[in-house]
């Protein structure tokens, strides 16, 4: 998790940051002329100088710039939000597959189709193992879930070996064609011993 795996073309986004903080450093230089402007203004009206108008108007400036200047950071802030898209970092721990596009390739947001999909993490640790049991063992399943007891041994197709986990879940409804309900247990699977979508 937070592995970096993708990072995408950012030249563009990255101009428009650079833009953006070259007008906010205008715009405090504004903010910076208009409070002199008012600190000024104020004095030479306590002097019995200048007019309350071009105070008034010094004052507005003020308030405008400051206004100016808060809508730019947002600007800016939303751009850097934007940056951050543009590297793809794992979300969970887990096994990467193989990447279906490369260096070059035109990547569209919104793309689910297996073309528009850059790669799939599967969870390995812990990893889930699901399975059907009989409904007349229910009961007992659930009491042993209670008693903090209940355990699943899961043995991989071919393998002579087995690995212990817990029972996690139970599907709430027993299947009617089947008479069986879905359970899901959680083995620890520190050493990739169990594999994703393995027949157990």
């Amino acid at each position: 998790a937070g592995d970096v795996l993708v990072k995408l073309d950012s030249r563009q986004i990255e101009a428009q940051i650079k833009q953006t903080e070259a007008t906010i450093a205008k715009d405090v230089a504004a903010v910076e002329q208009s409070t002199r402007d008012v600190a000024r203004l104020e004095d030479l009206l306590s002097k019995g100088s200048g007019t309350q108008l071009n105070l008034d108007t010094a004052r507005t400036q003020l308030a405008s710039g400051r206004a100016q200047l808060s809508a730019d950071q947002a600007v800016l802030e939303n751009q850097k939000v934007q940056l951050s898209w543009y590297t793809l970092s794992a979300p969970i721990n887990g096994r990467l597959g193989t990447f279906s596009s490369k260096a070059g390739n035109i990547i569209r947001a919104g793309d689910n189709t297996a073309t528009g999909t850059l790669a799939t993490i599967v969870q390995t640790a812990p990893i889930y193992v699901s399975f059907s049991v009989p409904q007349d063992v229910l009961a007992d399943l659930r009491a042993a879930i209670v008693a903090g007891t209940a355990q699943a041994v899961a043995t991989p197709q071919g393998s002579s070996k087995s690995s212990t986990g817990k029972v996690a879940f139970i599907d709430n409804a027993v299947d009617q064609a089947t008479g069986s309900v879905n359970v899901r247990a959680v083995f620890e699977n520190m050493d990739d011993f169990l594999w994703a979508g393995q027949l157990c």
